[in-house]
């Protein structure tokens, strides 16, 4: 059972700005988010409280890849 403003979505993978708009930008930041888990072996924001985790995810920036994996090369 969901209750009001309750998000159907894994926390760690959702937009920043949850918007009605339903544009394809936040296809994109989910798209993002889930590649950096593949590449990380790891989620991008591993916060277990769901607040502060849509903190970190509306604040923060996520460690680099080329820290996590060395097989990953990023260069921007």
């Amino acid at each position: 059972m969901t209750h009001t403003g309750d998000v159907l979505a894994r926390c760690a993978t959702c937009r920043p700005r949850h918007s009605t708009a339903g544009d394809a930008r936040g296809d994109v930041y989910s798209l993002g988010l889930t590649l950096y888990e593949l590449l990380a072996f790891r989620p991008a924001f591993e916060e277990k409280d769901r607040n502060r985790l849509i903190k970190q995810v509306t604040t923060a920036e996520p460690a680099r890849l080329n820290r996590l994996n060395r097989r990953c090369r990023v260069t921007w």
